[in-house]
């Protein structure tokens, strides 16, 4: 248990500004969480966002556990690569990527989900000069479930643009889109109802489509201790809560 004097020892020996990490509770909450997921959908696995804490402790732990990696910088790819991290399991997200950055990672086997018109042009000119390469992407879906500002990232389902990426990169002989993603940063169960319900319009607007991963993106809120309850405007969801929808929509899909 943390006090005053435990503390006080630590910052004797290794200075007054310390980060102090309890492995047993990262490790307790990964496995809760991943349970909660595997008993409703069995092909469920946890990306963990490096950007969040990517103290290579933590990284490491995760990445012991089964768990992947998400990251979204140049830094974040290099840190899952020094640590050890296969690169089948590192998924490369985010708005902004550099074309020599792409180039390894699709070369590597890393799974590089695309964000933008521009990424998509690098990809095909990537796959223009190794014709003897099948490289294999994700989309990232710029989804609207009502927010008051509709997001910036992604190819807009909306607006066709999420049709045209679709049928461009079939255009491609080496490039197969493999693997869907969204991320909305909110965390209430509803806007994952509303998530998934997207999702399930986008699944059905490309039926022959082969997809080997489908990615609900971030923002489960962990477990909130009973004193903090009423600080909240909404029950806060439980793993059970997240996985009875997400994972559900999956087993059911």
């Amino acid at each position: 248990m943390l006090s005053y004097k435990l503390l006080d020892n630590i910052a004797k020996e290794y200075g007054d500004s310390l980060y102090l990490i309890s492995s047993d509770v990262i490790i307790q909450n990964y496995e809760e969480l991943l349970k909660a997921f595997r008993e409703v959908y069995p092909a469920s696995y946890i990306a963990y966002s490096y950007k969040t804490n990517y103290v290579p402790q933590i990284c490491k732990l995760i990445d012991g556990l089964g768990g992947f990696a998400e990251v979204v910088s140049e830094m974040e790819l290099w840190l899952a690569s020094h640590i050890g991290v296969d690169s089948s399991n590192v998924y490369y997200n985010g708005p902004y990527k550099k074309r020599e950055y792409v180039e390894k990672a699709l070369l590597s086997g890393v799974h590089v989900n695309l964000d933008a018109e521009y990424e998509l042009e690098m990809v095909q000119s990537i796959a223009k000069k190794y014709p003897q390469r099948i490289f294999e992407v994700g989309l990232r879906c710029n989804i609207d479930i009502g927010q008051d500002m509709p997001s910036r990232f992604g190819y807009d389902v909306a607006s066709g643009e999420l049709q045209s990426a679709m049928e461009r990169i079939a255009e491609t002989d080496n490039v197969n889109v493999v693997g869907l993603h969204c991320h909305i940063p909110f965390r209430t169960l509803d806007t994952y109802k509303k998530r998934v319900r997207a999702m399930a319009e986008i699944l059905d607007m490309f039926p022959q489509q082969q997809l080997s991963y489908i990615s609900m993106g971030g923002g489960y809120m962990g477990k909130i201790d009973e004193a903090m309850l009423d600080q909240f405007s909404f029950t806060p969801p439980t793993f059970e809560d997240y996985a009875a929808v997400v994972a559900g929509f999956m087993a059911e899909r």
